[in-house]
């Protein structure tokens, strides 16, 4: 199990490697990386970032951001799975998206709406909260 910082702050920018045992038990042996070298490319993209999801569909990393008014968009990035794991063990400086879409989620009464939480399905298409 992997657990991302929203990098909303640079006090959010670390992530959290879980290991889980056969029956989906958490392991004691926490790793923790750096996602500086994801989130500043990110934030040069974007504007500002606020990573809300995250999940891998089929090779690629899907990372949700929460658009934050004024300063960014609700947009789902997507990585090769092969840098996330690369980014885990602290073998790259810099790690590049291979595509940015952004999604206008419209507003309620006035409230702008952004993703949540994101859960792939198995045939590679992906829910969201």
């Amino acid at each position: 199990m992997i657990a991302f910082g929203s990098g909303s702050r640079p006090k959010r920018y670390g992530g959290v490697v879980i290991p889980l045992d056969i029956n989906g038990e958490p392991s004691p042996r926490v790793r923790h990386f750096d996602l500086t070298p994801l989130y500043d490319p990110l934030i040069g993209l974007l504007s500002a970032i606020n990573i809300e999801g995250a999940m891998i569909v089929a090779d690629t990393l899907v990372l949700l951001n929460r658009g934050i008014t004024g300063k960014s968009d609700n947009a789902v990035v997507r990585y090769r799975r092969r840098d996330l794991l690369a980014l885990i063990d602290g073998r790259v400086s810099n790690v590049e998206p291979i595509s940015i879409r952004r999604f206008p989620l419209g507003s309620i009464d006035g409230v702008d709406l952004g993703f949540t939480d994101g859960a792939p399905l198995p045939d590679g298409r992906w829910l969201f909260t």
